[in-house]
């Protein structure tokens, strides 16, 4: 769906078609959105037995439409899942002040025995440096080991890791190389967030025993509401990638199996657990701690399947792989239900972003990829929330039939301008969910906001153009979240926009 709709003004439902080969409905109801509908939001209302119950939800659902003249296929074959709360209010949040104290606790939770340098000065690389992997690469050579780090070959037979220019680029760039590192060391602080670009960012290396991290802290907010934490592991060679298995297991292998060359699209749970060294209860012991550490109210919401490898070109094939492990999501929980975690941070603006007149705010996150040998590999923690006091208590809730109409009524809607350009498109809708979201008024705040509860919609799509190689994607794993429905009022709510 184009994204030019105004502020306080979004799309609803009249009625709604659930099957067959229907004209795209040209009615609908223009109702505003938001925080600006919260006034007109209804309380008291209690909920007397089980949330599922009151609101009417199934255990699962299932519905095809067919829209467009067959060209637009909705299939929605989905578990319903429906929190154990016995009230849903709507809450005030805003974004936690930032402050140097934030700082130290999450680098203490991250590094409590790192020494941090400036990134330039780690950037020296010595002539022991340069003479180390000079003799690593000579003694593979000398084994006839032509692929020590696993690229894989071309489709001409060819080394992906041409191991003779690699070794010539050391010893030219070792003549020129410093005897010793000038290493300084540093602190990791809060950003000044001033104009200047290199003022809303401090980067740093951090070095452990397990290993050296870069370490970026963002606060820029003449730009960007809140402040984001990223952490990621170094290593030694270049063109290192990590792939979810979301994506390795939903898409349809659509290759040629004759030609080794290409990407092996779809994989096995059982072909990613081979590359995972780690127990997945170990890894999720160690990930549980560093986020209570982290003194956020945070639980685990959901995790994934990582797998680390080397390719000039991004193709992952099981010859270059290097490591496996799992990424872990967290969300807060308030009253037994979650802030429902999507694949989307938010942050988007309605205008390009040099042009836009708001701060964009994104969402409260938290990942962490714990790698096979049980070290952080990869983590981001961003915005954190400060949830205030109740604004509507015991809010009153569309129920499930209602909900559904809009959805599936809005499927149609959102996506029936496709067609025009792509022969078929079928959306996998696999699971749908409640819990809660934070919307904003960007123009009269950008740092403040509700908590509301939502419906959201889990899936991915297949696609087929003429000329064009079709794509397959089941959408089994899928955390994008292809539709938000307020259950209060039944406005959508873009999860980019974060409204």
């Amino acid at each position: 769906m184009k994204r030019n709709a105004i502020w306080g003004i979004m799309v609803c439902i009249g009625a709604v078609l659930f099957s067959g080969c229907e004209q795209t409905p040209e009615n609908a109801i223009v109702r505003e959105k938001g925080i600006q509908s919260a006034k007109n939001y209804e309380g008291g209302v209690r909920i007397g037995g089980e949330l599922a119950e009151y609101l009417g939800a199934p255990e699962h659902y299932s519905n095809r439409a067919v829209y467009e003249d067959g060209r637009l296929v909705i299939d929605t074959d989905a578990d319903v899942y429906v929190p154990d709360a016995a009230e849903v209010h709507t809450y005030a949040v805003t974004a936690k002040k930032e402050t140097q104290q934030m700082v130290d606790a999450v680098t203490e939770v991250f590094f409590p025995e790192a020494k941090f340098y400036e990134n330039d000065s780690t950037l020296d690389y010595t002539k022991e440096y340069y003479q180390k992997k000079i003799t690593e690469l000579k003694k593979y050579r000398a084994e006839g080991n032509f692929d020590p780090y696993h690229y894989g070959k071309k489709a001409d037979g060819e080394y992906r890791f041409d191991l003779d220019r690699q070794l010539l680029w050391y010893e030219e760039n070792m003549q020129e190389a410093p005897n010793e590192s000038d290493l300084k060391e540093t602190t990791p602080k809060l950003p000044s967030g001033d104009d200047k670009i290199e003022n809303g960012m401090f980067l740093t290396t951090a070095m452990t025993k397990g290993g050296s991290y870069q370490y970026q802290i963002v606060y820029d907010p003449k730009w960007a509401a809140g402040i984001e934490f990223r952490i990621e592991k170094s290593r030694d060679d270049f063109f290192v990638y990590w792939a979810d298995g979301e994506y390795l297991m939903d898409v349809v292998d659509c290759t040629d199996p004759a030609d080794a060359s290409t990407r092996k699209k779809k994989w096995s749970e059982e072909e990613l657990l081979q590359w995972v060294p780690i127990a997945f209860e170990d890894a999720k012991k160690i990930v549980e701690e560093k986020a209570e550490k982290l003194g956020m109210d945070l639980s685990l919401y959901g995790w994934d399947y990582q797998i680390c490898y080397r390719s000039e070109d991004c193709i992952l094939t099981e010859q270059n792989v290097i490591d496996g492990g799992y990424v872990f999501y967290f969300t807060r929980m308030v009253d037994h239900m979650p802030i429902t975690y999507t694949s989307v941070q938010g942050g988007a603006t309605e205008d390009d972003m040099e042009a836009a007149t708001t701060i964009p705010w994104k969402y409260e996150w938290c990942n962490i990829t714990i790698g096979g040998d049980g070290s952080v590999c990869n983590a981001q923690v961003y915005n954190p929330y400060e949830i205030g006091d109740i604004q509507i208590e015991n809010v009153k809730l569309m129920d499930f039939d209602q909900i559904i109409q809009i959805y599936e009524q809005m499927m149609e809607i959102s996506w029936a301008d496709l067609a025009t350009w792509e022969t078929l498109r079928t959306w996998h809708i696999t699971r749908i969910t409640f819990g809660y979201a934070r919307i904003y008024d960007p123009k009269s705040d950008h740092k403040s906001g509700i908590l509301v509860p939502v419906w959201d919609f889990f899936g991915e799509f297949d696609s087929e153009s003429e000329g064009e190689e079709p794509s397959y994607h089941s959408g089994e794993h899928t955390a994008r979240s292809v539709m938000t429905i307020n259950a209060i009022d039944g406005t959508l709510i873009d999860r980019e926009l974060g409204y």
